[in-house]
């Protein structure tokens, strides 16, 4: 019986142990867990708050995250990324010719060469508030040089498709105001280059507007003439003032009368940044 007794002591005693062990184990591992937990929620969060969608996918294309942003300016629920298992991106052109030769992804043309692919997405949905996206996809490599994961972002460029529109119109409007404007236009900067000068302007002196652009009037003119035209645009400058006057000017020859304005243009800050003349 003693010695039952012994084996039977021995045994819980080892069974203590081992119990102990695992509740030593069960604990770490539940608190490795709850550290994983903290992390993931945390980028999670990271993620969440930075400005552009961002969608993260494994080195085989599978989906691994998503932030909050997606849905936000694309309305697709994270759910709606994946078909049978396998990740559907939303900026890639799903044709029906997208197995032609020259048809490439943008993930495809990353994973072959291992850089990043930036581009401009038009999204055709009429329901959708916003239709321009930059993409953005870039590999993210390990150490021995081989994807790990892929990064996809996109950022709505809306505002900044339509403020270059309006830019591209209105140097278009002003461009025709000044070239079948019946007066002489010219504009310098501070150095006194010209920058624009139209046809009417450039005939003046015989010669076309390419003759003047990037160049002064010192290595276009004659010194006296050069001299006479820098004075006046440099009172111009100094005054800061718009100012009209009758001139007289030697021109090939000839003595041409003209009836001139000038003024300073301006910048959006209100510096001068050169002259113009009409």
């Amino acid at each position: 019986v003693r010695v039952i007794d012994h084996h039977t002591a021995r045994l819980f005693w080892d069974l203590e142990v081992v119990t102990d062990q695992l509740e030593e184990e069960l604990g770490k591992k539940k608190e490795l867990e709850d550290k994983l937990r903290r992390e993931r929620n945390l980028l999670q969060q990271i993620l969440d708050s930075l400005p552009d969608a961002v969608i993260v996918l494994d080195s085989q294309k599978r989906l691994e995250w998503v932030n909050a942003r997606l849905e936000e300016f694309t309305g697709i629920q994270p759910g709606n990324l994946t078909t049978d298992g396998k990740y559907v991106d939303p900026f890639c052109e799903h044709a029906s010719n997208q197995e032609e030769p020259g048809y490439v992804c943008s993930l495809e043309e990353v994973i072959s060469t291992k850089k990043p692919v930036q581009f401009i997405y038009f999204d055709s949905n009429p329901d959708s508030d916003r239709h321009y996206y930059r993409i953005i996809v870039t590999p993210i490599l390990n150490d021995g040089g081989q994807i790990e994961h892929i990064m996809e972002t996109a950022r709505p460029i809306d505002r900044q498709v339509m403020q270059n529109r309006e830019i591209t119109e209105s140097e278009q409007r002003f461009r025709l105001f000044v070239e079948n404007a019946h007066d002489m236009i010219t504009m310098k900067d501070l150095e006194g280059c010209y920058q624009v000068i139209n046809d009417r302007a450039a005939s003046l002196f015989g010669m076309s507007p390419m003759d003047f652009i990037g160049r002064t009037d010192r290595e276009i003119f004659p010194p006296k003439l050069a001299d006479t035209l820098f004075k006046k645009d440099q009172a111009t400058i100094s005054d800061k003032k718009f100012s009209r006057d009758r001139e007289t000017l030697h021109v090939q020859g000839e003595r041409r009368h003209l009836d001139t304005a000038r003024f300073p243009l301006l910048n959006y800050r209100g510096d001068i940044t050169g002259v113009c003349s009409i």
